[in-house]
C-alpha cells in the first residue's frame, strides 16, 4: 500500500469512528500545532474546517476566562513532555453563544520518526449527559463544579472545603465478587456518608469508588470528625446480602481561597492529598500544604527523568543481583534481579520510589522487557561459572495485564531466548492475592512456557494460605518479617516451621528472606528449607562484583 493509500485508508477509519460516537475524537500535531476535528464539532463550535492550524491559540480562544490558564498549563505539560495523558473539564463557548462544559481526554504517540509529537483523544459536550450517577442517585462531579462556580460567585462564600473521599483496595471486592457487588457496596457507602454529613455539607459522586463533599463555611475540625466518624465505621467489616467485606476510606481535604481559587484548582488538590493518604499507608486523611505540593512536585519531575532515561536506552538504569544460596550445599546457586536507578539530579532513587512511577506512568512496560534481557543475559553468563544457577525475576501484575508481557515471553521462546538458562519468575503474594481471578491462567501459561515461579513476600497477605492450596507456584520466598524477632517468638518459629512442612507436602521449595546474621541462619539450620536470601549472604550488587563473589572474591557493600 503506497502513502496516498495509507491516507486514505487513515481517512476512512477516522471518519467512520468520528461518526459512530457522540464524543468529538482528534488527532494533531502537536510539533506543528495543526489538528484535526470531526464534522459534528466543526459545527457546533464554528470551527474554520476540520483541518485547523495553530489549533491552540484557535480553541483557546472559545474557552472561558476562568478556565484558560488551566487548558493552556495542561497542553504545556504535554508539550514538555511532563506528562503524556490528559484529562480535564472545561467550559468552551459554542455557536449559539451558550457556554458548555467538556471534558478532552487524549494520550500523545508517537510519529513516524519515533518522536512523541502526535496527540490524539476525544472531547465529550458534558451537556449531552444526564448529572445524576446512575448507581447511586447522587449528583456527579460536573453538578459539583457548577455548584461550587456558583458559590464562589458570591460574597456569601468566605471560606469553602473539598473533600474527596476514596476506598482502599476496593478493587479486591469486585475481583473477590464481582462489579455489581461493587455497586452495591458503593450505593451503601453514599447512604452511609450521606447520613454523618453536616447540613453545611454537600455529598457527590466522583470517580469510581470516590467521593466528594463540599464544605461551606466549616471548620478543619468538622472536617476531620467526619472523616473519624467514618473511619471508626470502616474499621468495622461489612455485610450485604450475606456476604462480608473489609475496606478502608482515605481523603484529602482542600480549601478554597487558601489551597485554590477555583473548582479545578481545589479538586486536584485534594485529589494530590488522597493519592498521598494512600502512599503513605492508606486509611487517613491529608490536608494540603507545601508538603504535599513538594512531595508531588519531586513525583512528576522525577517521572520526566525517568522516561527520558528510558528514551536514552536506559541510561542511569541498571540491574544488581543479590546472591541466593543453598541452604543444603551452603554455597551460591542463583541471584534475585533487582532494577536500580539514579540520574544527576536526583542521585540514586530507591526502587520503593521510582518502580510505582513507572508503573503510574505506563513505562513499566518496557522497563519490564529491560530488565528481563539484561537479566536473561547475565544468568547466561553465569551458568558457565556456576553449573545450575537460577535467575529470579521480578515481574508486576500489570507487566500482564496492560502490556501483554505474555505475548512477549511466547515471542522470546520462539527466539531461544532463555534457552539453556534456568528462569524464576517472582510476583508478590499481594499481587497475586488482588488477582487472584485472573493470575492462575497466566500462572500456568508461564509454566508451559518454561518457568518456575515464585510467591514473594508470602505471608504478608489476608489470604496465604489459601493461595498456597489453589495458585500454581514453586517456590515460596517466606517475609523477612518473620525472621527478625525469630529468636524471641515462639509464632515466628512455629510459622516458618509450618510452612515449610506445608509447601514440602505439595512439592513447593521454601526460600527464608531477610537473613541478616549467623544467629538468624542458625535458627533456620534445622528447618530443611532449600534456599536463604539476605544481606548476611550479600547485599544487592551490580555486575562486575557479583562475578567477583561467585569466583570467591569479597564484594565491597551494595545496596
Amino acid at each position: 500500500m503506497g502513502d496516498s493509500e495509507a491516507k486514505k485508508a487513515i481517512d476512512k477509519i477516522y471518519n467512520v469512528i468520528s461518526q459512530t460516537t457522540e464524543e468529538y475524537v482528534f488527532i494533531g500535531d502537536m510539533r506543528l500545532g495543526t489538528f484535526r476535528y470531526p464534522s459534528q464539532m466543526v459545527e457546533e463550535f464554528g470551527l474554520p474546517g476540520e483541518i485547523v492550524e495553530d489549533a491552540m491559540e484557535m480553541w483557546c480562544a472559545k474557552i472561558h476566562e476562568k478556565d484558560r490558564n488551566l487548558f493552556r498549563q495542561s497542553m504545556e505539560d504535554l508539550l514538555s513532555g511532563k506528562t503524556s495523558y490528559r484529562d480535564i473539564q472545561y467550559r468552551a463557548q459554542n455557536v449559539s453563544g451558550e457556554w458548555v462544559w467538556l471534558r478532552c481526554r487524549g494520550s500523545m504517540m508517537e510519529d513516524e520518526n519515533g518522536e512523541r509529537n502526535i496527540y490524539t483523544g476525544t472531547i465529550t459536550n458534558m451537556s449531552h449527559y444526564d448529572r445524576t450517577d446512575q448507581v447511586t442517585g447522587l449528583r456527579n462531579r460536573f453538578e459539583a463544579e457548577h455548584r461550587v462556580e456558583q458559590m464562589l460567585g458570591t460574597e456569601e462564600t468566605p471560606s469553602l472545603g473539598v473533600l474527596v473521599l476514596g476506598f482502599d483496595n476496593f478493587r479486591r471486592v469486585n475481583d473477590f465478587y464481582n462489579r455489581a457487588f461493587g455497586d452495591k457496596v458503593i450505593r451503601r457507602a453514599a447512604r452511609q456518608i450521606q447520613n454523618l454529613l453536616p447540613q453545611s455539607a454537600l455529598l457527590y459522586r466522583f470517580d469510581g469508588d470516590e467521593f466528594l463533599i463540599i464544605f461551606k463555611d466549616c471548620s478543619t475540625g468538622q472536617v476531620y470528625s467526619l472523616y473519624h466518624d467514618l473511619q471508626e465505621l470502616y474499621t468495622m467489616p461489612q455485610e450485604i446480602d450475606g456476604n462480608r467485606y473489609e475496606v478502608t476510606l482515605s481523603g484529602g481535604y482542600a480549601q478554597y481561597p487558601r489551597d485554590g481559587k477555583g473548582f479545578q484548582e481545589l479538586v486536584k488538590r485534594a485529589v494530590y492529598c488522597l493519592e498521598f493518604a494512600k502512599a503513605e499507608g492508606k486509611n487517613r486523611i491529608v490536608l494540603f500544604s507545601n508538603k504535599v505540593m513538594e512531595i508531588k512536585e519531586r513525583k512528576l519531575e522525577l517521572t520526566e527523568e525517568l522516561r527520558e532515561h528510558i528514551e536514552d536506552g536506559f541510561a542511569g538504569f541498571e540491574v544488581y543481583y543479590q546472591p541466593l544460596r543453598s541452604a543444603v550445599e551452603e554455597k551460591i546457586v542463583g541471584a534475585e534481579a533487582l532494577m536500580r536507578f539514579s540520574c544527576e539530579r536526583f542521585g540514586r532513587v530507591a526502587p520503593v520510589e521510582f518502580i510505582p512511577l513507572l508503573e503510574e506512568d505506563g513505562m513499566i512496560g518496557r522497563a519490564g522487557e529491560w530488565v528481563f534481557e539484561t537479566s536473561v543475559n547475565m544468568a547466561r553468563e553465569m551458568a558457565q561459572l556456576v553449573p545450575g544457577f537460577t535467575m529470579h525475576i521480578n515481574v508486576s501484575w500489570l507487566q500482564f495485564e496492560r502490556y501483554d508481557f505474555l505475548s512477549y515471553l511466547v515471542q522470546k521462546k520462539r527466539e531461544g531466548f532463555w534457552e539453556d538458562c534456568n528462569i524464576v519468575l517472582e510476583l508478590t503474594e499481594s499481587s497475586i492475592s488482588s488477582n487472584y481471578s485472573q493470575i492462575k491462567d497466566v500462572l500456568h501459561a508461564l509454566h508451559e512456557l518454561g518457568f518456575k515461579v515464585a510467591m514473594d513476600d508470602f505471608g504478608t497477605g489476608y489470604s496465604s494460605l489459601g493461595l498456597l492450596k489453589s495458585v500454581p507456584v514453586n517456590i515460596v520466598k517466606i517475609d523477612r518479617s518473620f525472621i527478625v524477632n525469630m529468636q524471641e517468638s515462639v509464632f515466628d518459629v512455629t510459622f516458618v516451621e509450618f510452612i515449610v512442612k506445608l509447601c514440602h507436602a505439595m512439592g513447593i521449595s521454601v526460600c527464608q528472606e531477610g537473613i541478616e546474621s549467623r544467629e538468624q541462619e542458625e535458627e533456620l539450620k534445622d528447618k530443611e528449607l532449600e534456599l536463604y536470601q539476605g544481606f548476611y549472604f550479600g547485599k544487592p550488587m551490580d555486575r562486575e562484583k557479583f562475578i567477583s563473589l561467585c569466583k570467591g572474591d569479597s564484594p565491597e557493600d551494595e545496596v
